[in-house]
């Protein structure tokens, strides 16, 4: 796995077919994973065919990684395939499927990620909450913003983590929702720091 890290953050591109090559073969899910998602991010699109054969895994990190990874090469072609990933049973892939099809004519990723907000298991709300930073936008702040009063803790201090990721890259809404929270006492997950 941190060979295949490496590969994506030196941008090998010339390595893109070592990779697919690999998929073709690999068994262990997580190295699976890792390289169906190293491909999108090194924007090889000619094996978006290759990540499509993975759409339908049984397994949902394997899933995720493969629509995540196909939504990172902009495939268009793919958006009609994706759509029917909005009612995963996984949280993690329904939240890839909504961030694959930015862009796609009609899809509204803050409607679609507000919806999930409203989900009895905060499995989804936390799921939701990584879409929108991943969206980075006025919109998405309000609905963090939101967040900060869940009923369920994790989901609050995800919000207030995320918020303080995106209060430095200057985003008011974002410093004025995190230090309102914060005056009342509201922390992000001890594991983050800095803030």
């Amino acid at each position: 796995i941190a060979e295949i890290k490496k590969a994506v953050r030196a941008k090998a591109y010339e390595r893109a077919p070592e990779l697919a090559a690999r998929i073709k073969v690999e068994k262990d899910r997580n190295v699976l994973s890792c390289l169906l998602l190293a491909l999108g991010r090194l924007k090889a699109r000619e094996f978006t065919t290759v990540l499509r054969r993975f759409l339908r895994s049984d397994n949902a990190r394997v899933r995720a990684n493969a629509i995540e990874g196909i939504g990172l090469m902009e495939d268009r072609s793919a958006w009609p395939e994706l759509n029917g990933f909005l009612e995963d049973p996984s949280s993690r892939v329904r939240v890839n499927a909504i961030l694959a099809l930015r862009g796609c004519p009609g899809h509204d990723p803050h409607r679609l990620l507000a919806g999930l907000l409203s989900q009895p298991d905060a499995v989804f709300r936390r799921s939701a909450l990584f879409g929108l930073l991943e969206l980075r936008d006025a919109g998405a702040v309000e609905l963090l913003a939101q967040s900060l009063v869940d009923p369920d803790a994790a989901v609050r201090e995800t919000a207030m983590e995320y918020l303080g990721i995106l209060k430095p890259e200057g985003m008011e809404p974002a410093a004025r929702a995190y230090e309102q929270a914060h005056a009342q006492g509201l922390r992000p997950p001890a594991s983050v720091t800095g803030f």
